[in-house]
């Protein structure tokens, strides 16, 4: 199936920007595409039309309640009340306060003893109006009980899908069990507190399968597009599903295996042995930059570190430069690793993709050895590898066996527990993800969409490279100030020991609180100018800001596309990433990888060919591969297999320049720079590229949606209080609950649909005022006495672009890579 969306509309009014200015920015015509397996009409079917409609009449009812009480108080000073009948007046007062009953006695009371008649009049229009919001609130409480059935047997039916339940069982097989499979099975006869609780836990996982774009199995895919000069804004090829999906084990559970295989005697000479990268060598002694002192060796400890290096060499290799047996050296290496200088360890790259097959490559590596634990090793890893293939296309019983059978098979190799974090709803912790290669092919994206990513996109690329250069400039004299406090005679450590002593400084929590308020003359200027504007929608006026293009700028910004009623598109800015992540992990689905890389490389090659810069490849991996660009590579604790030149970070210095703090390496006279890769902390930022990302203006407690030419740059934002929203607690199945939650939104013309930043949550929520599963899910998540940040969804369900096979749609991202190539 083609679909082919075109822009119907007349072409908007744009502001002029010179091409000289916009040719600074190049983007890369590949992008990925990423979008939700499920439906958003799922969500959507879960809203409370009928009771929200009544809750219209309530707020209406109640607001004009509150105005007749308002004009009483007016009333009261100006008309005439009998001495006689003071004390009934205060009664009437009291039960108008409260919104209580006035009887008709109380009325014809006032007429009989000489009341004024506007009095009498507003009581009677009271009355008349409580007994219509006591009436309707009647007809919302019978909707509210019957939504809520009907809502409840439709939840149930969605969990009935197996696609969602297997999706459900791959985000957290405690989940399916706990939660899901009771669910499905359950009378729903009686909302009792452990329903209630399972539902607010499966409305949690579905509104994140439903509206957030992940890359997660099939419910989350991959796919690939490019940027077109055709007409059409959008168009791409639906296939019937999927086109492939791999299965991996994280790289934590293959360290937690390489460390039990490390233990068997029969590794041992195949094992790598190297220097830790923390320390650095002259001959037979080994130096610490952290305590600047040198320590020497007896022999024969002094003949083993004189023949290592940082390079990978096995010990079997190293036992024959020493002219020694391996079991000579087994016990004086084993000592050298305890003291924590050296490494032994089975290779793992820190950055290849599929950590198992490395693994298991290097085990077969290993001839003409017969050895019981060699030969288990040997089936172990060829039964996982069994399993990581065969995985993906298993129905979802067969999963949950497998699944069982190789957590507790993990448990028994290792002793280790085959879960982390708690089963937490965004955490690598299972021992099997998938990773999917979606529907969508042929992706092209052009036309009106095509300009606004040339023409606004880059300008607003602009604005954030030049406030990103403005924060390093502040952010070099705070790091010129930390240096001089703590080496006020010194004019170069090593690295290790900066780190080490700002850590430990007293004064550390300062100066981050310091780095962290730093503001720039371009976010002051544009906060000035979106404070002094009324409009819920802000224009943007800043002129164009240069910048200095020659600091290597890398950058992905996420898009989104909204299709609005007249069938034009509006580009919504998320968030922009310092990296260029169409790169590794993400490619590995492309028709034409091998090409998208190469041609990735040059472009980076291209933008920092007159820099010196630095890979820090980070010890730490989760589902992600760290990246690593062309350059060099300083090694942490983990090494990679890149063809990029290798510096241990322990011959890392700091320099103090008249510009600020910067990197060095013995025998270079340059000073280095790193690539960000998303680090964005206090001492990351003294030694990175500018970073071209966007920053949040904030206005007071609402901040309007900001806009540059035709590019929505941030969304409307409301910051609030819990106890703004619910002025008590609320129990058991709660109309009250929703209605002060759906009366705040009007009350505060809040968009009926959002995304609320929670404290203590990893990702926004999806938030819709007239769904009561996720305004209770939102009360539960949200901590007394906290604030959230609460954001316009754009685009907005009904704005949705992408239809897949049952005509439903889906939300979607696209990630582009912009750069500025030097000549």
């Amino acid at each position: 199936m083609i679909i082919s969306i075109s822009n119907l509309s007349p072409k908007s009014n744009r502001s002029q920007t010179k091409d000289s200015q916009i040719s600074k920015w190049s983007y890369f015509s590949d992008c990925i595409l990423r979008s939700t397996g499920f439906p958003a009409e799922w969500i959507e079917k879960l809203c409370f039309h009928k009771t929200t409609t009544m809750f219209d009449l309530c707020y209406r009812t109640e607001q004009s309640l509150n105005e007749l009480v308002e004009r009483l108080k007016t009333l009261e000073q100006t008309c005439h009340i009998p001495s006689n009948a003071r004390q009934d007046w205060q009664r009437i007062r009291k039960l108008v306060g409260k919104r209580k009953k006035v009887t008709d006695e109380f009325i014809h009371l006032m007429e009989q003893k000489g009341f004024d008649q506007s009095l009498t009049q507003e009581i009677e229009s009271y009355e008349r109006k409580r007994r219509l919001q006591e009436k309707n609130w009647t007809k919302a409480r019978e909707s509210f009980e019957a939504e809520l059935a009907e809502k409840q047997l439709f939840l149930q039916e969605i969990y009935k899908n197996p696609r969602l339940q297997e999706a459900i069982f791959q985000q957290s097989p405690s989940m399916y069990k706990n939660a899901v499979v009771p669910y499905v099975h359950s009378s729903l006869q009686k909302r009792n507190t452990n329903i209630k609780r399972i539902e607010r836990q499966l409305i949690s996982y579905l509104q994140r399968l439903c509206t957030k774009n992940e890359t997660t199995s099939f419910f989350g895919p991959i796919q690939y597009g490019v940027l077109t000069s055709e007409q059409q804004d959008i168009e791409y090829n639906f296939n019937q599903k999927e086109t492939e999906r791999r299965a991996f084990m994280p790289y934590w559970s293959i360290k937690v295996l390489a460390a039990q295989m490390k233990e068997c005697d029969v590794f041992f000479p195949y094992l790598n042995v190297k220097l830790s990268y923390q320390y650095t060598k002259t001959g037979d002694s080994i130096h610490s930059p952290i305590l600047e002192k040198m320590v020497k060796f007896p022999k024969p400890y002094a003949d083993i570190i004189k023949h290592l290096t940082y390079e990978n060499q096995s010990i079997e290799q190293l036992a024959k430069k020493l002219s020694q047996p391996v079991a000579w050296l087994a016990k004086k290496l084993r000592l050298l690793e305890k003291k924590r200088l050296i490494l032994i360890e089975i290779p793992l790259s820190i950055t290849e993709p599929d950590s198992l097959n490395e693994l298991r490559s290097w085990i077969l590596k290993i001839k003409d050895v017969e050895h019981p634990d060699l030969s288990l090793w040997q089936e172990r890893l060829e039964w996982l590898w069994k399993v990581k293939q065969a995985y993906p296309y298993m129905t979802l019983g067969q999963k949950q066996e497998l699944f069982h059978k190789l957590e507790s098979t993990f448990t028994e190799w290792t002793g280790e527990q085959p879960r982390r974090l708690g089963g937490e709803i965004y955490a690598d912790r299972n021992l099997l993800y998938e990773e999917c290669h979606g529907p969508l092919n042929n992706i092209k994206i052009g036309g009106s969409i095509k300009h606004v990513l040339k023409q606004d996109v880059p300008k607003w690329l602009s604005i954030c490279a030049k406030h990103g250069e403005q924060r390093r400039k502040q952010e070099q004299a705070l790091a010129q100030e930390i240096f001089k406090m703590m080496y006020p005679n010194e004019d170069s450590v090593p690295f290790l020991k900066f780190v080490h002593d700002l850590s430990n400084h007293p004064d550390v929590h300062t100066w981050e609180k310091r780095w962290q308020s730093i503001k720039t003359e371009i976010e002051e200027a544009i906060t000035h100018e979106v404070a002094s504007n009324p409009k819920s929608v802000v224009h943007l006026s800043l002129d164009y800001q240069d910048f200095d293009r020659d600091m290597a700028w890398l950058t992905s910004p996420d898009l989104m596309i909204a299709k609005k009623d007249d069938d034009s598109y509006q580009v919504i800015l998320g968030e922009i990433h310092d990296t260029i992540m169409v790169w590794g992990w993400a490619l590995q689905f492309h028709p034409e990888k091998d090409r998208v890389n190469e041609q990735l490389v040059k472009k980076i090659q291209k933008s920092t060919q007159h820099l010196r810069m630095l890979n820090m490849l980070s010890s730490k991996r989760f589902k992600i591969v760290p990246f690593e660009y062309p350059g060099t590579t300083i090694q942490m604790n983990s090494f990679s297999n890149s063809p990029n030149e290798k510096i241990p970070l322990s011959q890392l210095k700091v320099t103090y320049t008249k510009e600020g703090l910067a990197l060095t390496l013995p025998d270079h006279e340059e000073v280095f720079y790193t690539y960000n890769g998303e680090l964005n902390t206090m001492v990351h930022s003294f030694f990175s590229l500018p970073r071209a990302v966007s920053f949040s203006i904030r206005t007071g407690e609402s901040t309007p949606r900001l806009m540059l030419g035709d590019l929505v740059v941030q969304r409307a934002k409301w910051h609030i209080s819990k106890q703004d929203v619910w002025s008590k607690k609320h129990t058991g199945s709660s109309i009250e609950l929703f209605y002060e939650a759906y009366r705040f939104h009007l009350k505060e013309s809040l968009p009926k649909e959002g995304f609320a930043k929670l404290p203590g949550q990893p990702k926004p929520v999806y938030v819709n005022f007239t769904s009561y599963f996720l305004i209770e899910m939102l009360e539960g998540l949200w901590p007394d006495g906290e604030n959230c940040t609460f954001s316009e969804m754009l685009p907005n369900l009904s704005e949705l672009w992408l239809s897949k096979e049952d005509q439903k749609t889906h939300t979607a991202e696209i990630r582009l890579s912009y750069f500025v190539e030097r000549s």
